[in-house]
């Protein structure tokens, strides 16, 4: 039997944009320390340490990363990727966790922040030279309440 060999279909090259490239701030090995305030009483905040790597899925249009942190000495880890919808000039992010979890965000950005916004759940990332900080919050009934706060710095 013979095998058949069929013409690739012409595609027009598609690089990645200047969208795609403000993603380079979160490029690298972050070592992270914080708090949480869930399911607390807001005068024991549960400490929040660990590691968040982001790299370039091939190609350069999808930022992938990884988190393995603890919550006191509960492991959390995960991934999530960072999208680029050329359409409707935004980004989002799908997250995938240890405790089954499966969380969207829509995220806007500025010169100065990043603000990330889920169903329940909106942080605004601030970068500054080596480091970035995360303040998370969540939503109870009808307000929004402190959920966390990181501190990060580039280790690599």
């Amino acid at each position: 039997m013979e095998t058949q060999h069929y013409p690739l279909e012409e595609k027009p090259i598609i690089v990645p944009t200047r969208e795609h490239a403000s993603l380079e701030a979160f490029v690298g090995k972050w070592a992270i320390e914080g708090q949480s305030f869930a399911y607390t009483d807001d005068t024991s905040p549960t400490k929040i340490k660990g590691i968040v790597t982001y790299e370039w899925l091939a190609g350069g249009f999808f930022l992938c990363y990884k988190w393995d942190r603890y919550f006191d000495f509960e492991n959390h880890k995960g991934m999530g990727i960072i999208s680029h919808d050329e359409n409707a000039h935004s980004f989002a992010i799908t997250n995938y966790d240890s405790q089954g979890n499966i969380k969207s965000y829509q995220i806007s950005y500025t010169p100065d922040s990043w603000k990330f916004k889920g169903e329940k759940e909106r942080a605004t990332l601030k970068f500054d030279t080596d480091s970035f900080t995360e303040s998370w919050e969540i939503l109870v009934g009808k307000t929004w309440k402190p959920l966390c706060e990181i501190k990060a710095h580039k280790i690599a």
